[in-house]
C-alpha cells in the first residue's frame, strides 16, 4: 500500500516541464543576430532597388504604389489572356459553322438545279473553308497594320523633347509625312541648341581673359565674378547634355521610322497577295460552279430518273433490264416481310416487358432476334441500293446522244481544273482500291461463313434422318413416308451409298446441292440392315464432318453496348480450336496460336482463313514464336521445341531438348495420344524468346535458361542463378549489340543478364532487382528502358533497365494473378490481363488506370501485339 508522502512525490513528478535550451556563449548569439540583421538589411535593400519600398520627401518609409499597380496588371493580363484564348476558340467554332451554312446554302441551290453530290459538296465546303480562313488572315493583317500605326503615332506624341508644342498633335502625326515633319522640327531645335552653346563657349572664354587682365583692379568683386561664371559653366554643360540626349533620340526615331517602313511594305506586299489569293480562289469557284451546272442541266432527264425510281415507271420510261427487276421486287418484298416481323416482335416485347419487366429471358431472346433482323434489313437496303444503282449504269450506257466527250472536256479544262480533277480521281481511285479490298476480304469472311453452315446443315440433317430411320423400322407408317418423301426427291439418284459420300461429311459448299444429297434412299421395311449399322455410318459421317471443320476461321465479333463504352472493342474471334488457347504471337498478317488441342494453327490476317495446323505434339502447346527472318516457327510442348519450316508444307525440320539434344525431323511423330510424363534427364519448358535479330533462342526449362544457336542449331550454354522454375523471359538488346535477356521465376525474383556473342557454358546474372514479388512473375514486357513484370500477387511493377531500380508499382492491380502483359500499338498504354478474365489499361508514364474491360469468361493465358491489332489468348 502506498503512502500519502509517495503519492505527493509522484505528483510533483508528473507535473515537471522542461523546457530545451541552446547551450551558446554570446559571442555565437551575437553573430547569429548579427547574420539574421545582414540577411534582413539584404532583403529591405533589395525592394528597394526593385522599386517595392520607397522614402517620401518627409524622410517616412512606404510601400511605392507602383509596386501594386505593376501585381494588380500582371493579374489583369493573365485573365486578358485567357480571355483571348477563349475569344480566339469562339472564333474558330464561329468560321467553320459560317462555313457550313454557306456550303450547305450552295447545296440547297445546286439541288434545285439538278441532283446533289457527296463529292461535289465536299468540294463546295471546301472552297469556302478556304476562302474563309483567306478573309480571317487579311483581317488580322489590317488589324496589325493599323496597330503599328497607332503605336508609331503614340510614341511620337509622347517624346520628350518636342516641348509639348501643339504642332505635334496625335491628329497630324498619323501620317508618315508628319512624322518626317517632327524629325525636322526636331534637327533643327538642335541646331540652335548647337549654336546657342557655341555663344556660350566664347562668352565664358571673353569672361576669362578679362578676369586674367584685371584680376588686381578687382578683387573685391572676384567671388561675385567666379560665380557668375561657374553658373554659365553649368549652362553650358546642361546645354551640351541636352545636345547629346536629343541627337540620341533623334537617330533612334530615324531607324524606328525606317523600321516601320519596311514592316508597312511587308504587310502591304502581303495584303495585296491574300487579295488577289482570295480573287483567283473565288473565280475559280464560280467556273467550276458554273461548269457543274451545265453539266446537271445536260443529265437532267437521268437525274429525274433517278429521283422519280418506281418499278412500273423506269420499265416504261428507262427500259431497264428485266432481270435486275425482278430481283429489285424480291429485295422490296424481303424487307416489308422482315419489317412486318421486326414490329410483330416488338409488340410481343413490349407485352412481356408489362407482365414480367425487363429482365425476362424471352425478352433477351427477343431482343437478339430483333438485332438479327435489324441487320438483316440494313443488308437488304443496301442490296436494293445497289440493285438502283446497277439499272441507272445499264440505263446511262443505252442511251444514245448524251454520250459525254471525253476529249472536249480535257481541251475545255484549264490549269486548274485538270490539276483538282487529277487529284480528285487520284483520291476515288484510291478510296475505291480500298473499298474494293475490303469487300473482298468480307466476301471471303461471309463464303467461310457459308461453308461452315452448310457443313453443319448438312450434318445436322444427316443425323435427323438417322435418327426417323430408326423410328421408322418400327414404325411402317413413318417409313412409308420417309420413302414416299425421298421418291418425290431423289429421281436422278441411284446411288444406294449417298450418306457415306454426303456434301455433309465432305464439306462442299455448292450452294446449289438438293435435299436428296443430304439423305440416303429410302429401303423396304423387310429388307436387312446394311452391313455398317446406323452408329457406325454416324460415327464415319461425324469423322468425316471434323476433319473438314478442323479449319479455323477468324469471324467478326458481335459488338454489344458494353463493348462499345470499353476502351477496347472486341472485332474479331479465331475459332477452330477444340480447347483452351495457351500463346499466341504475330506479325502484320500472319497469327500464331497454340492451344491445349496439342495444336499450333497458323492464320492469314488478311482474308480471316486458318492456313494450316501444326500437329504431332505431345502434350499441351505452351509457347509459340515466330521467325521474319527466316520463316521458322517454334512451338513448345512438354520438354520439346519444334521448329517447322511453314514455307514447305507445314514440315517439322528439328526437333530440340529441354536438355539440349537435337533430332532431324520430328522426334514425336510416333506418339499419338496425350502424354503427360516427361523423359528423364528433362525438363518441363515454359516459354521461349527470340532475340531481335532471330540468331539465338532462348528457353526457360526448370531453374535455368538454355541458349540455341539458330545458326547451327546448337546449344550454346545456360543462364543460371534462380532456385525456382524459370517461368516467363523477355529478350532485348542494347546498343553494344549484346543480348539482354530478362527473366522470372518461381522464387519472386527477377534477373538480368548480358549475353554477348560467342558466350558458351553457364552465364551469371548481371542484376538481381529488388525488392521481390511476394509471388511467382508470371509475365514480363519490355518498353523503351522500362521493364514491366506481373506476378501471381495480384501486382505489376516497373522498373528502370538504365538505373536498375524501382520506379513504381500497383500492389493490387487485379484482383487475381497477372498472367499476361503487353503495349499497345502506337499508345505509351501497358495492357494486363488477369486469371479472372478481365484486361486492364494504364498509362506508362503515370502508372494510373486508363480503363479496364471484361475481356474473356476464363483466364487470359496471353497478350501479343502487332502494328495495328491486339490478340488475347484464352479459353
Amino acid at each position: 500500500m502506498e503512502t500519502l508522502n509517495t503519492l505527493k512525490y509522484a505528483n510533483r513528478a508528473r507535473n515537471i516541464k522542461n523546457k530545451v535550451m541552446v547551450n551558446q556563449d554570446r559571442a555565437s548569439q551575437q553573430i547569429n543576430a548579427l547574420r539574421s540583421e545582414i540577411t534582413r538589411l539584404q532583403m529591405e535593400l533589395m525592394e528597394y532597388k526593385t522599386g517595392k519600398r520607397i522614402i517620401d520627401e518627409e524622410g517616412v518609409e512606404s510601400i511605392n504604389d507602383m509596386f501594386h499597380e505593376n501585381a494588380m496588371l500582371q493579374t489583369e493580363n493573365n485573365n486578358l489572356r485567357v480571355r483571348i484564348k477563349a475569344m480566339q476558340e469562339t472564333v474558330d467554332v464561329l468560321r467553320t459553322r459560317i462555313t457550313q451554312l454557306v456550303s450547305d446554302q450552295a447545296n440547297q441551290v445546286l439541288a434545285r438545279a439538278g441532283e446533289g453530290n457527296e463529292e461535289i459538296s465536299n468540294m463546295i465546303h471546301n472552297y469556302i473553308k478556304e476562302i474563309e480562313d483567306l478573309r480571317a488572315k487579311l483581317l488580322e493583317s489590317e488589324a496589325v497594320n493599323e496597330n503599328l500605326r497607332k503605336n508609331l503615332t503614340r510614341a511620337t506624341a509622347r517624346s520628350p523633347y518636342f516641348s509639348g508644342s501643339s504642332a505635334f498633335s496625335p491628329t497630324i502625326l498619323s501620317s508618315d509625312k508628319e512624322t518626317i515633319e517632327i524629325i525636322d522640327l526636331a534637327k533643327k531645335d538642335l541646331e540652335k541648341l548647337k549654336r546657342k552653346e557655341k555663344k556660350k563657349k566664347k562668352s565664358v572664354a571673353g569672361k576669362e581673359d578679362n578676369t586674367d587682365t584685371d584680376q588686381e583692379k578687382k578683387e573685391e568683386k572676384g567671388i561675385s565674378e567666379r560665380e557668375s561664371n561657374e553658373l554659365e559653366v553649368a549652362d553650358l554643360a546642361n546645354i551640351t547634355c541636352e545636345i547629346a540626349i536629343k541627337q540620341k533620340l533623334i537617330d533612334e526615331l530615324e531607324n524606328s521610322q525606317k523600321r516601320l517602313q519596311t514592316l508597312k511594305k511587308q504587310y502591304e506586299e502581303k495584303l495585296m497577295m491574300l487579295q488577289h489569293k482570295i480573287r483567283d480562289t473565288q473565280l475559280e469557284r464560280d467556273q467550276v460552279l458554273q461548269n457543274l451546272g451545265h453539266r446537271f442541266q445536260c443529265n437532267h432527264h437521268r437525274n429525274r430518273c433517278i429521283k422519280g425510281w418506281s418499278p412500273a415507271e423506269n420499265e416504261n420510261s428507262c427500259g431497264k433490264s428485266p432481270g435486275l427487276t425482278n430481283t429489285h421486287d424480291k429485295w422490296n418484298q424481303q424487307r416489308e416481310e422482315l419489317t412486318k416481323r421486326r414490329e410483330k416482335l416488338s409488340k410481343r416485347r413490349e407485352k412481356i416487358v408489362k407482365e414480367n419487366g425487363e429482365g425476362d429471358k424471352n425478352v433477351v431472346n427477343i431482343n437478339e432476334e430483333m438485332e438479327s433482323l435489324t441487320a438483316n434489313i440494313d443488308y437488304i437496303n443496301d442490296s436494293i441500293s445497289d440493285c438502283q444503282a446497277n439499272i441507272m449504269q445499264m440505263e446511262e450506257a443505252k442511251e444514245e446522244g448524251e454520250t459525254l466527250d471525253v476529249t472536249a472536256v480535257i481541251n475545255a479544262c484549264t490549269l486548274t481544273e485538270a490539276r483538282y480533277l487529277l487529284d480528285h480521281f487520284l483520291s476515288m481511285g484510291i478510296n475505291k482500291g480500298l473499298q474494293a479490298a475490303q469487300k473482298e476480304a468480307q466476301i471471303k469472311v461471309l463464303e467461310g461463313r457459308l461453308k461452315q453452315t452448310e457443313i453443319t446443315s448438312a450434318t445436322q440433317n444427316q443425323l435427323l434422318f438417322h435418327m426417323l430411320k430408326e423410328k421408322a423400322e418400327l414404325n411402317p407408317e413413318l417409313d412409308a413416308l420417309l420413302g414416299h418423301a425421298l421418291q418425290e426427291n431423289v429421281e436422278d439418284s441411284t446411288d444406294e451409298d449417298v450418306p457415306l459420300n454426303s456434301p455433309g461429311s465432305e464439306g462442299s459448299s455448292d450452294s446449289g446441292t438438293s435435299e436428296a444429297s443430304l439423305s440416303p434412299p429410302s429401303s423396304p421395311p423387310s429388307r436387312p440392315r446394311n452391313e455398317l449399322n446406323v452408329f457406325n455410318r454416324l460415327t464415319v459421317s461425324q469423322g468425316n464432318t471434323s476433319v473438314q471443320q478442323d479449319k479455323g476461321i477468324i469471324n467478326p465479333f458481335p459488338a454489344s453496348k458494353g463493348i462499345r463504352a470499353s476502351p477496347l472493342q472486341c472485332i474479331h474471334i479465331a475459332e477452330g480450336h477444340t480447347k483452351a488457347v495457351l500463346c499466341v504471337d504475330s506479325t502484320d498478317d500472319l497469327l500464331f496460336t497454340g492451344s491445349k488441342d496439342r495444336t499450333c494453327k497458323v492464320w492469314n490476317l488478311v482474308t480471316g482463313q486458318e492456313i494450316m495446323s501444326l500437329g504431332g505434339h505431345p502434350n499441351n502447346v505452351v509457347s509459340v514464336k515466330y521467325c521474319n527472318y527466316t520463316s521458322l516457327v517454334f512451338t513448345v510442348s512438354t520438354s520439346y521445341i519444334k521448329v517447322w519450316d511453314i514455307r514447305d508444307s507445314a514440315k517439322c525440320i528439328r526437333t530440340l531438348t529441354s536438355s539440349g539434344q537435337v533430332t532431324l525431323g520430328d522426334a514425336c511423330s510416333a506418339t499419338t495420344s496425350r502424354t503427360v510424363a516427361i523423359p528423364s534427364g528433362e525438363n518441363q519448358i515454359n516459354q521461349i524468346a527470340l532475340n531481335p535479330t532471330g540468331t539465338f533462342l532462348y528457353a526457360a526449362s526448370g531453374n535455368a535458361v538454355r541458349m540455341w544457336d539458330l545458326k547451327r542449331f546448337q546449344s550454346t550454354g545456360k543462364l543460371t542463378g534462380h532456385l525456382g522454375p524459370v517461368m516467363c523471359l523477355t529478350v532485348d538488346q542494347i546498343s553494344s549489340g549484346q543480348d539482354l535477356i530478362i527473366t522470372g521465376s518461381k522464387d519472386h525474383y527477377i534477373k538480368m543478364f548480358d549475353v554477348t556473342e560467342g558466350a558458351l557454358g553457364a552465364v551469371s546474372p548481371t542484376h538481381n532487382f529488388e525488392p521481390p514479388h511476394y509471388d511467382g512473375i508470371e509475365a514480363l514486357t519490355i518498353q523503351g528502358d522500362n521493364l514491366f513484370s506481373g506476378s501471381r500477387d495480384n501486382g505489376i511493377k516497373k522498373w528502370d533497365l538504365a538505373q536498375k531500380d524501382l520506379l513504381q508499382q500497383v500492389p493490387n492491380a487485379h484482383k487475381d494473378w497477372v498472367c499476361a502483359l503487353g503495349v499497345m500499338p502506337g499508345h505509351p498504354v501497358l495492357l494486363s490481363g488477369c486469371r479472372g478474365g478481365i484486361l486492364k489499361l494504364w498509362n506508362i508514364d503515370t502508372f494510373v488506370p486508363v480503363g479496364e474491360m471484361k475481356g474473356h469468361e476464363s483466364p487470359i493465358n496471353a497478350i501479343c501485339v502487332n502494328s495495328t491489332h491486339i490478340f488475347t489468348a484464352a479459353e
